[in-house]
């Protein structure tokens, strides 16, 4: 596995375990990195922001969620 993989990976691991404890709000980026082992410069390189962030851990589970939903509705 490549470094940039490997680092986003461990971003999201960190990212999910932060806002599962805290909650979107009360997450801290800066803790992110730090349990992550990057710097939030890091961060930055792979993520506009932390909505952004959020939405890389919580958007393929939601929209499969979504089909899921769609089709038995439709």
């Amino acid at each position: 596995m490549d470094n940039n993989k490997e680092t986003k990976e461990r971003l999201i691991e960190s990212a999910l375990a932060e806002f599962s404890a805290k909650g979107y709000t009360k997450s801290s980026l800066r803790k992110i990195c730090a349990d992550a082992g990057v710097t939030t410069g890091a961060l930055y390189f792979f993520f506009k922001d932390k909505e952004d962030l959020f939405a890389a851990i919580v958007e393929q589970p939601f929209n499969e969620l979504k089909s899921l939903l769609l089709a038995h509705i439709l």
